[in-house]
């Protein structure tokens, strides 16, 4: 008898103990459908990819938004544009076929002052052929830009501050951005050259014409230039010196020895003994021609 109790009772806990198994299980089933862990909410590994790919994004879309396209440069707001810059872009350049002259202007306010009463006028970028020229506000020549010639970037400033009194600092701050602004101006296509504080005076300083062996100067680009400059003179006139510059690119070794020493100084000369004029390519041989007549 006590056999057979006992067995019945190993029995019974036999089945208690799977039975308890078994709910803890339900439970938690049904806990994880119900009740996602932490980790499990952040969700799968693909998940997790995607939306790191929209932080990308949104960081992107945002930078973006610091970034102006012109139609001809670019620039970069500095963080006191980013949300409170009025922006406004002449929609087709002032061209005059018969001179050639061409004029292009990019236009930056404070927003909220602008908008309410066209205050908070800060600068004004503008693009032009005319390398005299002249607003009738302050602005000075602060680059240039080689396209199919070159262009002169000026700026031009209010004549007096103006701003909305509720937003006078945001103003002033934007302000003192403006220098932030202009140094940023690039293009992604063609050879933008900004001054280096002094008008005139390039930081591409190595060369008068940086791009004369793969574009046919004009005259009055040739006479506004050299008509600029003063200083140092190594080939003893700047159209000599424009001339030279030329030849050192293709690696002549000069017979000059102030000449020689001056572009052995330059990072990028590489004297060439076995040079010869026949390295001279078609535009470069028109140049040259052009610079004698100087």
């Amino acid at each position: 008898m006590r056999k057979i109790v006992s067995a019945f009772l190993s029995v019974i806990l036999i089945l208690a103990t799977l039975c308890s198994c078994s709910v803890a299980r339900y439970i938690t089933d049904a806990k994880d459908k119900f009740f996602p862990s932490k980790t499990e909410t952040t969700s799968s590994d693909g998940d997790r990819g995607e939306n790191l790919e929209q932080k990308e994004e949104t960081e992107e879309t945002t930078s973006n938004k610091k970034l102006v396209k012109t139609k001809y440069f670019n620039l970069v707001l500095p963080d006191s544009f980013a949300n409170n810059c009025h922006i406004s872009m002449t929609e087709s350049s002032d061209y005059e076929a018969e001179t050639g002259e061409f004029l292009y202007t990019v236009s930056f306010h404070e927003k909220s002052g602008y908008e309410r009463n066209g205050s908070g006028h800060l600068v004004d970028v503008i693009l032009t052929t005319d390398y005299d020229f002249s607003s009738f506000a302050r602005g000075e020549r602060i680059g240039e830009m080689v396209s199919d010639k070159t262009y002169y970037f000026f700026t031009r400033y209010p004549s007096d501050v103006q701003f909305d009194l509720d937003n006078q600092k945001i103003y002033e701050k934007m302000r003192d951005d403006v220098d932030k602004l202009l140094a940023s101006i690039f293009s992604d296509e063609h050879k933008i050259t900004l001054y280096d504080g002094k008008e005139g005076a390039s930081v591409d300083s190595d060369f008068i014409f940086p791009d004369s062996s793969v574009r046919k100067l004009t005259e009055s680009e040739i006479s506004a230039k050299l008509s600029s400059m003063s200083g140092y003179s190594p080939g003893g006139t700047y159209a000599q010196d424009a001339i030279n510059e030329i030849y050192a690119r293709n690696g002549y070794v000069f017979k000059t020895a102030e000449v020689r020493e001056y572009y052995e100084a330059k990072s990028w000369y590489v004297p060439d003994s076995s040079f010869s004029y026949s390295d001279f390519n078609e535009i470069e041989l028109y140049n040259i021609s052009l610079l004698n007549n100087y």
